[in-house]
């Protein structure tokens, strides 16, 4: 079998320090990535669509995270991408390699983040999300960006506005959203707080929606809505989406395997210009 060569995980990722926003309304995105993080595992799907004029395009993105300290450090990961209902590309993560296939041009890629060995270095977690950050192409990067702020490795969540140039607001009556006309409808326990929506002719809007705990009173992130729009009146193009987030699914077994070697035979291997093998 041709040996894969295997790139060397000191690259791509610098940590960020944990940031608090010193906007109010924006503490409450905060508060709800922190109680992310406290989860061991966690999914998120993202729905949505790309049009050209009368054109529609639908796809939809899936990741898997999940994170252990027992009975050794582990932490593994599934990103899923796929066009209709054909998957177009996987990355998952096993613990140790995050392999990256893309089915289309039948070319697959491996990079190391794990020592091979019970104890991991302090790096490991960093260098498995820089790795996977890397590798975030589109909308996908959205999912990469909410799993990097949530389980940042440097010890705290954080979280850096994701529409920057807008300020955020705090919806207090019902609203549809000024370009996909989504009807977003606050109740007690339920808030919104969106990004670009009170101008009718923005080109991008934003919207996180966050449910109260009634007897903690802290925050939840239940579902994040995206949808902007450019091109001309002739040609316009839009994009949209919503990201539902589930904390703690059931992960089934097997759900984090790789391909079988000889299933990706005939594919091209994708190399660092410094290739290191496993033993090197």
């Amino acid at each position: 079998m041709r040996a894969i060569a295997l790139l060397s995980a000191s690259v791509f990722y610098a940590v960020a320090t944990a940031q608090t926003p010193t906007n109010s309304i924006e503490s409450r995105i905060y508060d709800a990535f922190v109680r992310l993080r406290a989860n061991d595992s966690l999914y998120l799907q993202m729905t949505g669509s790309t049009a050209y004029g009368n054109s529609a395009s639908p796809f939809q993105n899936t990741l898997l995270w999940e994170q252990k300290t027992l009975p050794m450090q582990s932490s593994k990961v599934q990103l899923s991408e796929y066009s209709g209902s054909t998957l177009q590309r996987r990355i998952v993560g096993d613990g140790n390699t995050l392999w990256s296939y893309d089915l289309n041009r039948k070319e697959f890629s491996a990079t190391i983040y794990g020592n091979f060995s019970e104890t991991q270095g302090q790096n490991y977690n960093r260098d498995l999300l820089g790795q996977l950050n890397s590798a975030g192409r589109g909308q996908s990067a959205y999912l990469i960006r909410l799993v990097r702020e949530a389980y940042q490795p440097s010890g705290d969540s954080t979280y850096r506005r994701w529409a920057p140039g807008y300020e955020p607001t705090l919806l207090t009556v019902p609203t549809k959203d000024p370009i996909t006309q989504h009807p977003y409808t606050p109740i007690l326990g339920r808030d919104y707080i969106a990004y670009g929506t009170t101008n009718l002719n923005t080109k991008r809007s934003l919207v996180f929606e966050l449910s109260q705990d009634p007897n903690t009173l802290e925050w939840d992130l239940l579902n994040i809505y995206y949808a902007d729009k450019s091109g001309s009146n002739s040609a316009p193009k839009w994009t949209y989406w919503v990201m539902q987030i589930v904390s703690n699914p059931t992960i089934a077994a097997g759900t984090f395997s790789t391909y079988p070697a000889a299933s990706v035979a005939n594919w091209r291997p994708i190399t660092s210009p410094r290739p290191t093998k496993i033993g090197d």
